[in-house]
């Protein structure tokens, strides 16, 4: 053996070695003496670390997709054993992901397009997840973990961070960005603060017919699509019943409104006793929108 101390092994010798050993397996017999062999020995590398130059090599490959598959074929069907399991468990309690590791899972995702495919076996994996009974064991645990938690309203910060980690090209639904401008405007988390201010300070009540009840709906004073400076302005929302909007817009359509058509409505349409004033049923102004715009239908 001493002749071969510091001889190099070419990489045709390698590649045939490689091929000769291709496929072949270790007998249950010999991976027991291979196990037992090293049993009390110090790996060589134990406590080495890899170069800067190294670990940046390392980060650069990226397996091809053929690896992968066989990566994929070679584990298929193979599950841990309980011990490992329960290894990997222990090894993740208290494990707190820091705020630069977030930073960079999100910078990889961001313009990943999810195959339909893949999209699909989540749906069924989180399905299947759904549909698995919990055992009492399970439920005692989850429970005790939790009490005593209390967890109070989100904050307009964290509502605004979720909707901004689950929105464009983030979220789930992502189509390319095919919505419009306005869509996205109405259905911003500012659009529906605004909203819920200009209801609470109305009582949520219809300003002009004194109606009360679920078809409550918010109407920009300075139409939303001509004053855009204005579309946020609680001082520019008024609450109307559905009923008491459509009669509006059926009059004075729905560009180009103002202040004073607003104004105008009140004084010469709702006093004429075509609005139930009551609060009731609002029965005047629902035959008046149908006199007025027959089957067609206005936009809120």
């Amino acid at each position: 053996m001493a002749g071969k101390i510091g001889h190099i092994v070419t990489e045709e010798t390698r590649e045939k070695i490689r091929q000769k050993k291709l496929g072949q397996k270790h007998t249950p017999e010999a991976l027991r003496k291979i196990s037992e062999s090293g049993k009390g020995r110090i790996p060589v590398n134990k406590g080495k670390h890899h170069t800067p130059e190294a670990l940046a090599k390392m980060r650069g490959r990226v397996a091809s997709q053929e690896t992968r598959e066989k990566n994929r074929q070679a584990n298929l069907g193979k599950k841990q054993s309980p011990e490992t399991i329960e290894k990997r468990r222990l090894k993740i309690i208290g494990h707190v992901t820091s705020e630069e590791t977030k930073r960079k899972i999100s910078e990889s995702q961001i313009g990943k397009i999810i195959p339909d495919d893949v999209k699909e076996k989540i749906r069924i994996a989180r399905a299947r997840q759904i549909m698995k009974p919990v055992s009492e064991e399970t439920k005692k645990k989850i429970g005790d973990k939790n009490r005593g938690k209390k967890y109070g309203p989100m904050t307009l910060e964290a509502k605004q961070h979720l909707r901004e980690m689950n929105s464009g090209s983030r979220g789930a639904g992502w189509k390319g960005g095919i919505a419009d401008a306005n869509g996205l405007i109405r259905t911003s988390l500012e659009y529906r603060e605004w909203r819920r201010m200009c209801m609470e300070r109305d009582w949520f009540r219809c300003q002009i017919s004194g109606y009360k009840g679920k078809d409550i709906i918010v109407h920009h004073i300075n139409n939303f699509a001509d004053y855009p400076e204005l579309r946020m302005v609680v001082d520019n929302g008024i609450t109307l019943s559905r009923t008491v909007h459509q009669a509006f817009h059926a009059i004075y359509g729905n560009k180009n409104n103002t202040q004073e058509q607003l104004d105008e409505f009140i004084n010469n349409y709702a006093s004429t006793d075509k609005i139930n004033f009551s609060g009731g049923t609002e029965s005047n102004i629902r035959r008046e929108v149908t006199e007025t715009s027959g089957d067609s239908e206005i936009s809120a």
